[in-house]
């Protein structure tokens, strides 16, 4: 991350642009996990890139971005198929096929964003409970969801 280090002190609007991006990229990656695909290891750099664009967000509606725009990256890869089912009859029911495509990710990922706002807050107004939440992160955060994939996709089928 020394790159966006030395990006955000010459331009910092660009880095914002930066992390917003790879929480999205990041998203598209985690949404690998869930079927047809099946790749539950994806989610691992998915999760620390995310982590590592949330430690970098200044304020709380930068936590909110990067948790937005990784959930939305995660639903808009990952409930694609919805908007099959407006196809049926295309002609009354086409035209609400891309609010489905867009608009159920975008209200899902309010929830993500709203907790990487909260990881913000955290951080900045008790450090002690940012050190512990960021050095056990993987255990925290990522490894019950990746479990949950895992047992959803394989052990539940």
């Amino acid at each position: 991350m020394l790159g966006l280090a030395r990006l955000e002190q010459r331009r910092p609007e660009a880095a914002i642009v930066v992390r917003i991006a790879l929480a999205l990229w990041a998203g598209w990656l985690a949404s690998l996990a869930l079927p047809p695909f099946g790749l539950f290891f994806a989610q691992w750099p998915a999760y620390a890139a995310v982590i590592i664009a949330l430690g970098r967000a200044r304020t709380r509606w930068g936590g909110f971005g990067v948790g937005w725009a990784f959930a939305f990256g995660y639903h808009l890869f990952g409930l694609s198929w919805v908007g099959e089912a407006f196809l049926v009859d295309v002609e009354r029911f086409g035209w609400m096929q891309p609010f489905a495509i867009i608009g159920l990710p975008a209200g899902l990922a309010i929830l993500t964003g709203l907790a990487g706002a909260a990881f913000v807050w955290v951080r900045r107004r008790a450090p002690g409970i940012h050190r512990q939440l960021r050095d056990e992160a993987g255990r925290n955060l990522v490894a019950p969801h990746v479990a949950n994939d895992w047992m959803s996709v394989y052990a539940m089928a």
